[in-house]
């Protein structure tokens, strides 16, 4: 798992059906469980069976058909996987609504070169 801005611990490991003490130890975490954005946490077999489907899941969800277009000012939630790209991107700037932002544009411009036939 990486570990993304806000993330703790204990979040983690609820998350992926494990115990805090279990997720600690497998990181070799101080007893306060510091973890910071971007590090890579091992995860327990059986969460990693979690992670797994969840993740299946989540990136089946997102898909969108070639031509639909984002709505802006839906309020429904939206999921996303990321990819290292994502990592990449917070790097320069750590807001997320800055990714997101980034994100965004690129289907705007995917959208106009395919109206264009680029």
């Amino acid at each position: 798992y990486i570990v993304r801005a806000g993330d703790t611990a204990c979040e983690v490991a609820e998350q992926f059906s494990m115990r805090c003490a279990e997720l600690f130890a497998l990181n070799k975490l101080d007893k306060r469980g510091t973890i910071y954005r971007g590090q890579r946490l091992i995860l327990s077999a059986a969460a990693q069976k979690v992670k797994a489907s969840a993740e299946w899941t989540v990136g089946n969800s997102t898909e969108t058909q070639p031509g639909s277009q984002t709505v802006l000012h839906d309020s429904s939630e939206r999921y996303f996987f990321t990819h290292e790209n994502f990592y990449v991107i917070t790097r320069y700037n750590q807001s997320v609504l800055y990714a997101m932002a980034v994100y965004d544009l690129s289907q705007a411009i995917e959208l106009a070169m395919q109206r264009r036939g680029v």
